[in-house]
């Protein structure tokens, strides 16, 4: 792809079908190598390589862990380790999303996930609480999803003491 300005980002995939390597214009890129036991989980590492001359050296970018999810066959997101080996974590709840097509019989009985927490890398946790919701879905059909209706903030996960909590409102049922 080529800007207004002449700069080109090359995006190369491997044979599996994932980015293997991202170039910019100054033939900078990022490499990612994808370490996967099936089933189980992932573990997705981007690493920055610079062949400018400028003398930086290669230097690890993330590393991003997703684990297997066997109620929705998908891996999610587990946490992220930054460059700095600062680690950030998420946790989530198995529900079921309901999508009813036509008829008031429930046909379609979706497995989902919903994020319960993030611990962030100075142990500061915010936990998330849902509504259930519904929405229309085709002429007379309705689907039925978890949407967030507040956000607690503490200094760590044992806690009592909430620093911030945030109430989410949504315009109509649907």
């Amino acid at each position: 792809t080529k800007d207004n300005y002449n700069n080109t980002i090359q995006v190369y995939y491997n044979a599996n079908g994932f980015i293997d390597k991202i170039y910019d214009t100054a033939n900078r890129y990022l490499k990612f190598v994808y370490t996967i036991n099936a089933g189980v989980s992932r573990i997705i590492t981007a690493t920055l390589f610079d062949n400018t001359g400028s003398g930086a050296a290669n230097q690890l970018i993330y590393t991003l862990n997703e684990s297997y999810n066997s109620s929705t066959s998908s891996y999610y997101l587990s946490s992220i380790t930054d460059a700095l080996s600062r680690t950030t974590s998420y946790n989530y709840s198995n529900y079921t999303s309901i999508v009813t097509i036509n008829s008031t019989t429930p046909t379609y009985n979706k497995p989902a996930i919903s994020l319960t927490n993030v611990t962030a890398p100075t142990g500061a946790f915010t936990e998330f609480s849902y509504t259930d919701k519904t929405t229309t879905y085709g002429p007379s059909g309705i689907a039925t999803y978890k949407a967030v209706s507040q956000s607690v903030k503490k200094l760590s996960s044992g806690a009592s003491t909430q620093l911030q909590v945030t109430t989410y409102s949504y315009q109509n049922s649907n």
